[in-house]
């Protein structure tokens, strides 16, 4: 691999094993592409506060692009250098389409300013929100009604739910707000039910990535993208060089110049050793 490269790298499906755990080897792998002099980015659906135990695993201190692209941080000054808040109206406007459909909108925050993580109104939170929550030392807030949010720190609105509620939410929320929202719709099939999550028009992965390229001087085509999930296509398809795990999603497999082992077979430490040879 000639030149300095930057090497934005997702975590579930892709750094992580299906245990959720980084394998040894993965974690060399990281170390020896830090050593050749290149730069690597984690890009997350997590936010930076449930990632810590992943960057503190692989001993990352570079930057961050966290919660699909809202948040980008410097992890080495622990500082936020780019965040993309929703607009007041618009995430009003989704915690009530989403109560209409009988989901319970879960509203994250952007903790430095709020002082919480997540905010929730009255209808009851799934279990397993509130096991992730505890899991991750998230904190949380009860309101009556998120109708009465400022909402002047939302990141993101996430819900959990059946595929045909999750599905007649999110055509709702597009026909309602086409152009001016970016939704996302995961099948978390060891839950039975679809993870649907809306952002600000402007807030994918490769916003926070390039971001972090034009800061280092380095060159979008110098740039590669490591994925597997419908979150990760803007960047994978962005980069100079994308990359689809061999456990990714059929779309995001499709649009990747390259497919690599899965991440239950070490797949990305086998792609990293490659590039530094």
């Amino acid at each position: 691999m000639s030149g300095r490269k930057l090497i934005a790298i997702d975590l579930d499906g892709t750094l992580l094993g299906p245990d959720g755990l980084v394998s040894e080897a993965t974690r060399d792998a990281y170390s020896h592409v830090l050593g050749a002099g290149h730069e690597v980015v984690i890009a997350t659906g997590r936010t930076w506060y449930e990632s810590t135990s992943v960057v503190d695993a692989i001993g990352h201190r570079g930057f961050g692009v966290f919660v699909g692209g809202a948040v980008t941080v410097d992890l080495a000054r622990d500082a936020i250098v780019r965040r993309q808040a929703m607009d007041r109206e618009l995430a009003r406007s989704t915690c009530d389409v989403l109560e209409q459909h009988d989901l319970t909108p879960l509203v994250l925050q952007d903790r430095e300013a709020a002082g919480v993580d997540y905010v929730f109104g009255p209808r009851p939170v799934p279990k397993d929100v509130l096991h992730w929550n505890a899991r991750n030392d998230m904190k949380t807030r009860r309101v009556d009604d998120l109708a009465e949010l400022d909402h002047v720190h939302t990141m993101r609105i996430g819900t959990l739910g059946p595929q045909r509620q999750t599905d007649a939410a999110r055509a709702e929320l597009d026909r309602l707000h086409a152009g001016d929202i970016v939704t996302c719709q995961i099948d978390l099939a060891t839950y039975g039910v679809e993870l649907l999550e809306v952002f600000d028009r402007t807030v994918n992965k490769w916003a926070g990535v390039s971001h972090i390229a034009d800061k280092l001087g380095i060159k979008h085509g110098d740039v590669i993208a490591i994925g597997d999930d419908m979150n990760d296509l803007p960047m994978i398809e962005a980069a100079g060089l994308g990359v689809a795990m061999g456990n990714a999603k059929e779309p995001v497999q499709r649009a990747a110049d390259r497919i690599i082992d899965t991440h239950a077979n070490d797949g990305l430490a086998e792609f990293l050793r490659e590039l530094v040879g």
